[in-house]
């Protein structure tokens, strides 16, 4: 029994490749233009109300001041259609915000969202911080909070500049370094008296440690002598108890055989005394 193949073979070409690298230029090319194009705001007139929309496009500023409607809960578009503060105009500038939230993603690594509807001025990406962050780095980007879109992109231009610096800075020292170790390298090899005071100083150093060395070593052995004349002390010590304690035993049994001694001397007159009343 045969089997026939279901799936066609997959053949691959060469077209396909330069059709996805085609593709992926395309959408860079319109996240670029979707995200840094900016727009033109006409002030309406002081009495006469204007029906027209002034916000085509919404201006994109990079703000790092935390908005907890736009970033944790967010904000449906029937809440926006039922508020009575907020316009058509600001409407059309949520719905706009839907179709960047991606391309900000995209660019900043992390969710951003807008501001709020009720801030023309202050339309911009929040960005969310790690708890993780360092004091240090909120410190600098607390400043930044209401900048713009110029004026961060001047802040990163410093800060890129000083980065250059330093790295110049660093290869001037190190260039710097590497010009004195051959220097001193060279002065080594062509100066003979330095070669021989650094042997003689080798040699002292040489001697230097023999007479440490032989110094512990006697320093160790009189610690061990002292340790074995303390322990023979002590044994001595323990000896003279003990003999003091034999001495004290034996005048204890003299005392109790002097007084036996005594006694029978006693008993004996008593006896003599008896007997020459008897005769």
């Amino acid at each position: 029994m045969e089997v026939e193949l279901v799936v066609p073979p997959i053949i691959y070409k060469e077209g396909d490749e330069v059709m996805a690298t085609n593709l992926r230029v395309g959408f860079k090319e319109r996240q670029r233009k979707c995200l840094f194009e900016s727009i033109t705001i006409i002030p309406p007139h002081a009495k006469k109300p204007c029906t027209k929309i002034l916000y085509p496009k919404p201006v994109l500023a990079i703000a790092l001041v935390p908005n907890p409607l736009a970033t944790t809960a967010g904000v449906s578009c029937s809440q926006l259609r039922g508020d009575s503060r907020i316009d058509e105009a600001d409407f059309l500038l949520y719905r706009e915000e839907d179709s960047c939230k991606q391309h900000g993603e995209t660019l900043f690594g992390h969710p951003t969202g807008l501001g709020g509807p009720g801030r023309r001025s202050n339309i911009s990406f929040v960005a969310r911080l790690l708890f993780s962050t360092l004091e240090s780095i909120v410190s600098r980007i607390l400043p930044m909070q209401d900048y713009r879109t110029i004026e961060m992109a001047e802040v990163v231009v410093a800060d890129v500049h000083n980065l250059m610096c330093r790295c110049a800075l660093l290869l001037k020292q190190l260039e710097a370094t590497k010009t004195m170790r051959v220097y001193i390298s060279h002065n080594m090899d062509d100066n003979e008296e330095l070669h021989s005071k650094l042997k003689s100083t080798e040699g002292e150093l040489v001697t230097t440690q023999k007479v440490v060395d032989e110094r512990v070593r006697l320093l160790r052995k009189t610690k061990q002598g002292k340790e074995a004349a303390e322990v023979e002390t002590y044994r001595l010590k323990e000896e003279r108890e003990a003999t003091e304690a034999k001495h004290k035993k034996v005048e204890k049994e003299n005392e109790r055989l002097k007084q036996e001694m005594e006694e029978l001397r006693v008993g004996f007159a008593a006896q003599k005394v008896e007997l020459k009343g008897e005769y």
